[in-house]
């Protein structure tokens, strides 16, 4: 400490900053815990979602469907063929009940909408123009030694198209919270300033 009483002086202004800081930042914290609105409601998520679709475009293809996976001697595989390719409710139902059964692998919520990449490399090809993949047929079906592979695809959008707003909902719903909360800190930091300067605990001299 005597022979480095500037550069002590420095480090130790450092750590009563970062003290500062974190003080701060637990404050903050808890003041959102207790007081800030995490609520975020249908209509602003569609109008930011309105407003920003240029910053919202796909940087991957998407689609809607099913794609199932059995092995290659799994059981009555002609009834799997003839479900699959059903829109029948009570159809969805038995495809639903076979694939728990017997399938390796099964995607059947086919009103999501999923990145195609988790399927591309699912399947024993290689799909190197997946636009022409996608837009080309409804269903694919593969054989290999040892599985059977079955794709529908029921809807698609490609690579710089808008994103459907299901897709990114819970991404805009993250985004308006952040700028929710850094709103609600500013005004927070403004009104704590105002109060401090009206009550004199803030005294600004002017040079």
């Amino acid at each position: 400490e005597i022979n480095l009483t500037d550069a002590l002086k420095n480090v130790e202004d450092r750590i009563d900053d970062y003290r500062n800081s974190l003080l701060i930042y637990a404050y903050q914290q808890e003041l959102i815990k207790q007081n800030f609105d995490t609520v975020v409601s249908k209509e602003e998520i569609q109008n930011y979602y309105d407003e920003n679709k240029d910053d919202l475009k796909l940087k991957e293809n998407i689609f809607k469907g099913r794609y199932v996976k059995t092995t290659f001697d799994a059981p009555k595989l002609d009834l799997l063929r003839n479900i699959f390719r059903s829109s029948n409710e009570e159809d969805a139902e038995d495809l639903m009940e076979y694939c728990r059964q017997f399938a390796t692998d099964y995607h059947l919520e086919e009103s999501k909408w999923v990145y195609f990449s988790k399927f591309d490399d699912k399947l024993p090809v290689k799909v190197n123009n997946q636009p022409y993949y996608l837009s080309s047929n409804k269903y694919y079906t593969y054989t290999t030694d040892s599985s059977k592979y079955f794709l529908f695809i029921k809807q698609y959008q490609i690579k710089g198209s808008a994103s459907p707003l299901a897709l990114v909902q819970e991404k805009v719903r993250k985004i308006i919270l952040n700028r929710n909360k850094l709103l609600f800190l500013n005004d927070l930091e403004n009104e704590l300033y105002q109060n401090a300067i009206s009550s004199n605990k803030i005294k600004i001299h002017i040079k």
